[in-house]
């Protein structure tokens, strides 16, 4: 069963349309096709880019931790 698809009309600058058309041509496919295919690309990169930023955030957060646990075992062992 085929998806059900929406017809969408879309302006491009000049510079762009000749870009995606010559794409296009080079992968042998219509430029609605590239298009399609650009746009499902960019928005698994959104997805992967968000996962990595929060990843990163939680990275931070445990460095911090580790830092300040290591700082107070240094402390204690200075201490008399």
């Amino acid at each position: 069963m085929r998806t059900p698809v929406q017809k969408f009309i879309v302006r491009l600058p000049h510079e762009l349309h000749t870009q995606l058309k010559r794409m296009a041509k080079q992968q042998n496919r219509s430029m609605n096709h590239e298009l399609i295919d650009r746009l499902e690309k960019s928005l698994v990169n959104d997805d992967i880019r968000n996962i990595d930023e929060q990843l990163v955030t939680l990275l931070l957060h445990r460095i911090e931790f580790l830092e300040k646990r290591l700082e107070s075992l240094q402390k204690d062992r200075h201490e008399p």
